[in-house]
């Protein structure tokens, strides 16, 4: 882990190579706080933290969430068919160079015999990488629809792009504060743009509360600073609501789930695959039906 410290400023800036290493940091035992005072290993309160151990947690972040996933799987799959049935796919087009061989075409000495794919149809082994980042920070006052609502939302995101040949690559983030002082940023990669999404581990990441108020919390429990701890009130009140500061370098980032936030995107599934709507015809990677012709189809 790469630690970046400014006590000065309050700043303390934390980049783990990948999920490995931040899921050792927090099994690893407690830096400063005694064993009593450390909220990662408060039993119960499941209603709240997600599981009613960290032990519960840990399991399903390392073999995975199958209960959720289901959930995820099916909550995502009503989105991701809102979102496919808006999806302009351009039909692919003969040339004299392209993508594929036409055999037919080739065979009867067609000089127009290749396929030429639109960007969004090329093989996934050459489609562009899309870079996703999630702010896991969750509000006490946010509720477990909203947060599962959202994850479902991102999965169904990833599904229709990959569909489409992009390779996606997930960053897992933290954007905090103490109290409205000093700033806290945290950047875990936890899926490169080659490897296939493991929906158990997703599906955990983008829509369980544990990912922050066991596993987490634990993390700051374990961090080498005791100056860092006390800025941002491990042991007491864990963070509190800030925005990551690389966040314009992804494609799509999704910010914080604060209770000062209206969150209402989150709400229903139409909202839901509204708000995926609108970033992706505003990221401009795929091609959306206009709103007018939306409209008249509903």
């Amino acid at each position: 882990m790469e630690a970046i410290d400014n006590p000065t400023t309050g700043t303390y800036i934390r980049r783990y190579e990948d999920w490995a290493e931040w899921m050792q940091y927090a099994a690893k035992d407690a830096t400063f706080l005694p064993p009593e005072s450390r909220m990662s290993r408060r039993v119960g309160h499941a209603n709240w933290a997600g599981t009613e151990t960290f032990e519960e947690a840990f399991k399903l972040a390392t073999h995975g969430w199958a209960e959720g996933r289901d959930r995820v799987k099916e909550m995502a799959d009503r989105i991701r068919s809102v979102i496919c049935s808006k999806i302009v796919r351009p039909e692919p087009r003969f040339a004299e160079a392209g993508d594929e061989v036409c055999v037919g075409r080739y065979l009867e000495g067609e000089p127009s015999h290749m396929i030429e794919f639109p960007p969004q149809e090329h093989n996934a082994s050459g489609g562009r990488i899309v870079s996703i980042g999630l702010n896991v920070f969750v509000s006490a006052g946010c509720n477990r629809e909203l947060f599962q609502m959202r994850g479902a939302a991102i999965v169904a995101m990833i599904d229709a792009l990959e569909t489409l040949g992009y390779r996606c690559e997930l960053t897992m983030c933290m954007g905090c504060t103490g109290q409205g002082k000093g700033s806290y940023q945290m950047t875990v990669p936890v899926k490169k743009a080659s490897e296939q999404p493991e929906m158990d581990r997703l599906s955990f990441i983008f829509s369980h509360e544990s990912i922050f108020r066991r596993l987490q919390f634990a993390v700051g429990e374990t961090d080498p600073s005791r100056a860092c701890q006390d800025q941002f009130g491990i042991g007491s009140y864990y963070w509190t609501p800030g925005k990551y500061a690389e966040a314009r370098k992804h494609d799509f980032f999704f910010e914080n789930m604060s209770s000062t936030e209206d969150n209402a995107c989150w709400r229903s599934y139409e909202l839901a695959s509204e708000e995926v709507l609108r970033l992706l015809r505003a990221s401009g990677l795929v091609e959306l039906e206009d709103k007018a012709s939306m409209e008249q189809s509903t």
